[in-house]
């Protein structure tokens, strides 16, 4: 099962690292479990919202992913980086839209909800 977590500038950290924890443990009982953080460019750093840096590890579907998991952040100060902003710009939700085509299973944590509804115009 390939489980991957987008994240991008403004994530909220608890959103994405909190499953990622949640993905790494279960490894432990079902070996063929990946878990993987992604972004739309591939592995890069990135800045979440209160400061730490993390460095994805991949791109998002470059493998195509069984779960793909929406951190939120920064959606109710509609901050410059986050959800709020990835919502905007539209790329991140058309790429979700894409991947939801396909057939992978969607989760979201907190306002990560947010981008998969503004997802939800691309899915036909």
């Amino acid at each position: 099962m390939n489980v991957q977590i987008v994240i991008f500038d403004g994530f909220d950290e608890l959103d994405a690292v909190a499953p990622h924890e949640v993905w790494h443990m279960a490894r432990e009982l079902k070996p063929e479990v990946e878990v993987q953080l992604v972004t739309l460019d591939g592995a890069k750093e990135i800045t979440a919202a209160n400061g730490l840096r993390v460095r994805a590890e991949g791109k998002m579907g470059a493998k195509r992913p069984d779960i793909l998991v929406v951190p939120g952040g920064g959606w109710i100060a509609r901050s410059p980086a986050g959800a709020w902003a990835e919502a905007q710009r539209g790329v991140l939700p058309a790429q979700i839209a894409q991947l939801h085509r396909d057939g992978v299973t969607m989760a979201s944590v907190c306002t990560g909800a947010m981008l998969l509804a503004a997802s939800r115009r691309d899915w036909t």
